[in-house]
């Protein structure tokens, strides 16, 4: 029998997490789903999987290593369900997480996407929650959101089959590249639903993809540099999205010691926005041409940088 849900769990290593992931898919209060599980290991992970010993869990080892990308990918080809949703192997689903997010769909059949917020787990207390800037609810137009706010995590979202179906398939080989999923759905004119409820536990750690930060900033230039939409604001805040991704580069490459680097960068930024985050571009071209500065003000922005607001880690999980 096809399943209405269908969770898509993209793996490559073998860890803890990984069980533990799948067991809070499991566990849901929504049992009519299934775990596709897409092993980029090389099959390492199928004990693992096998002891969930569910067969709404369906193993998938890649032939040959695929990547990030093309990983999320796989599993979405493999899936079967009317409702697509994404777990990675580090992440969990509190309990009523799928009830909550079919329940939106099956409310409203013109929605493609729905999301939630979520509570992060730094792996030592007190869990943060990520807190999204904008009011629960529906969104028409969602593409300058996408644009705008880097608030997507594939483990939050669930969309309707039909949003993949009518979806490019070629997502930028990137660590960011699964943006590529939020940008095309808005773009064809889906309408978005977040929930403002922190439905998931998403963790962040050393081994994470996107824990680089030098990576992480060079992937989302090449990201908004690939991207061109023939509407004017979303053009707009497409050039505005690069020069920011431009500037933060700019600073890791001081870091690095790429003065050179980090001043061309700068000076792409200020020619495609040249009032974006003046203050700290000025900054950064100071410490570009005195780079014996950069460590000193590095550890002073360390020092003062505001604090994200933290929340109790005794988190009721059954609510």
């Amino acid at each position: 029998m096809t399943p209405l849900v269908s969770i898509c769990l993209p793996a490559s290593r073998d860890r803890p997490s990984l069980r533990v992931a799948i067991d809070s898919v499991l566990a849901q209060d929504h049992s009519d789903l299934e775990v596709v599980v897409t092993d980029d290991s090389g099959g390492a992970l199928e004990a693992t999987v096998a002891d969930a010993d569910d067969p709404r869990v369906r193993y998938h080892a890649n032939e040959q290593r695929l990547g990030l990308v093309a990983n999320h990918q796989a599993a979405l080809n493999l899936a079967r369900g009317r409702y697509l949703g994404f777990l990675h192997d580090d992440d969990r689903f509190l309990p009523g997480y799928v009830s909550r997010m079919v329940g939106q769909l099956e409310a409203d059949p013109s929605l493609g996407v729905v999301f939630s917020d979520c509570w992060i787990d730094h792996g030592t207390p007190p869990w943060t929650r990520r807190g999204i800037a904008f009011p629960n609810g529906r969104y028409e137009r969602f593409l300058p959101y996408v644009i705008r706010f880097p608030y997507f995590i594939p483990s939050t979202t669930m969309m309707r089959r039909e949003v993949w179906d009518g979806s490019p398939r070629a997502w930028p080989d990137l660590v960011v590249g699964d943006l590529a999923m939020y940008v095309y759905a808005a773009e064809a004119g889906w309408p978005f639903f977040y929930l403002d409820e922190p439905l998931v536990v998403y963790r962040q750690h050393p081994e994470q993809i996107g824990f680089d930060a030098a990576r992480q900033r060079d992937h989302s230039v090449r990201f908004w540099d690939a991207m061109h939409f023939a509407d004017p604001e979303a053009e707009g805040l497409r050039t505005q999205k690069l020069a920011h991704w431009l500037i933060a580069r700019a600073g890791v490459r001081l870091k690095d010691g790429d003065a050179d680097g980090a001043k061309d960068d700068l000076a792409r930024a200020q020619g495609l926005a040249p009032d974006l985050e003046r203050g700290r571009r000025v900054s950064l071209r100071l410490l570009a041409g005195a780079p014996v500065l950069v460590a000193p003000a590095n550890r002073l922005w360390r020092q003062f940088r505001p604090r994200r607001r933290a929340l109790p880690l005794d988190v009721d999980e059954s609510r």
